[in-house]
């Protein structure tokens, strides 16, 4: 009897598997972080990759928009903003000039408490924060069409910005390839409307889009950005497995952002020995809801055999998240799903994509789904099998199989296995 340690939030869960499974465990990579992670990014913000830096960009008149990633990051940005608000100041940038945008994308509004855990006490207190959603029209300026056709709306803090600094993390991503860079704009702090646009780009996807660098929708948003509102400057982190800091870029959004790619695939690029027939997918650090805890199905989709049964483990605290017909479309299937989009009969444009993806997964690979905050009647509807625990689903889907073996993705939200060609 082998035990495994599965991060889950509250408590971690001790899945012990039988002797007689075989089972591979992939993680990711431990790396070592340095002592003082202020220090790392006071260092990468005095040699940006591909930029000048922040005080010879700066001048005492700019108008300075801060993008920062949301709650559904784990981005400690409090470290990083004293040492950015420094540079901007020293510049003559004064407090009333500086605006934080909260990078909601389609998520819900930040709460006060989760806004100051973000940013840190004093720059939620002393500057002007901005936590619209995107369905917040009045605030969003119109910015042109981008060379790909997608009308470009932004919030007006960043459209009237001098300087953009764009301030997250970069991971693995099953949409874009990668997070960081010019995403913190779009879908980050774009409009509802170019959210739309972007995300029907998706429906054209027929392969994992996950850990690649040139992934179709990389490519649209950083020409759509670059060329209709500029991101000026990043500061992007690289956290290990505990979410400490690993590593920072600072600079171009494209120069830097392919850097700490780098620095991201030595945490969660590991080596897997072979493709299971089963898989157990932890949804770590992406419980919160479905819509995020969706990233470990193209985790864990990259370790599954054809016809293999894919577990995930996700706790869903809010459900199914902000997009309440997901599961609608979900439930429909890939044909009818896809005819929908198609004859354009569908309300919730963005949920539509993500719901295509999953219906494609399920043409390959049987889903599973334990998870405390997605009960077994929503499971059933959105065509998954749900077992009240990871030792339950273990069981039973190993029957499926004449010579079972298991693999276990512990932290799927952010790994990206590299399977064995061998």
């Amino acid at each position: 009897m082998a035990q495994v340690n599965l991060p889950y939030p509250g408590r971690d869960i001790k899945l012990d598997i039988s002797g007689a499974l075989p089972t591979e465990v992939i993680s990711p990579t431990p790396v070592t972080c340095p002592d003082d992670p202020q220090a790392l990014i006071k260092k990468a913000l005095s040699r940006p990759i591909g930029s000048e830096t922040l005080d010879r960009l700066a001048s005492p008149r700019s108008q300075v928009a801060i993008i920062v990633d949301d709650i559904t990051r784990e981005t400690p940005a409090h470290l990083a903003i004293p040492l950015i608000l420094e540079a901007l100041h020293a510049k003559g940038v004064a407090p009333s000039q500086i605006c934080f945008v909260l990078a909601l994308g389609t998520h819900r509004p930040m709460t006060p408490p989760e806004i100051q855990a973000k940013l840190g006490p004093r720059a939620a207190q002393k500057y002007q924060v901005v936590n619209d959603p995107c369905t917040n029209l009045e605030n969003m300026v119109y910015m042109g069409t981008s060379p790909l056709g997608i009308p470009f709306w932004v919030h007006k803090a960043v459209a009237r910005a001098d300087l953009r600094i764009g301030l997250g993390m970069i991971c693995p991503h099953l949409d874009a390839g990668y997070g960081g860079g010019a995403k913190i704009i779009l879908p980050g702090a774009s409009g509802a409307e170019t959210i739309s646009c972007f995300h029907q780009r998706m429906t054209k996807l027929t392969e994992n889009q996950l850990g690649k660098t040139d992934a179709l929708l990389r490519r649209d948003l950083e020409d759509t950005v670059q060329s209709l509102a500029p991101l000026n400057f990043i500061v992007n982190l690289i956290l290990d497995q505990e979410g400490e800091v690993h590593q920072c870029v600072t600079g171009d959004p494209i120069l830097a952002h392919r850097q700490g790619i780098k620095y991201t695939n030595q945490v969660y690029c590991p080596l897997a020995q072979s493709r299971h027939p089963l898989v157990l997918v932890d949804a770590e650090p992406h419980h919160l809801d479905f819509w995020q805890a969706t990233k470990g199905l193209a985790s864990g989709e990259m370790l599954t055999e054809d016809q293999g049964s894919l577990i995930l483990l996700a706790d869903c605290a809010e459900g199914m998240g902000g997009h309440p017909l997901l599961a609608d479309y979900i439930g429909l299937g890939l044909e009818p799903l896809l005819t929908r989009i198609e004859k354009q009969l569908v309300e919730d444009q963005v949920a539509a994509p993500e719901a295509v993806f999953i219906c494609r997964l399920a043409k390959r690979i049987r889903l599973c789904l334990v998870s405390r905050g997605i009960p077994s009647a929503l499971a059933q509807k959105i065509n998954f099998t749900w077992y009240e625990n990871p030792e339950q689903a273990i069981s039973a889907e190993s029957m499926r199989f004449k010579n079972p073996s298991l693999g276990i993705i512990t932290h799927g939200g952010n790994l990206v296995p590299q399977v064995n060609p061998e």
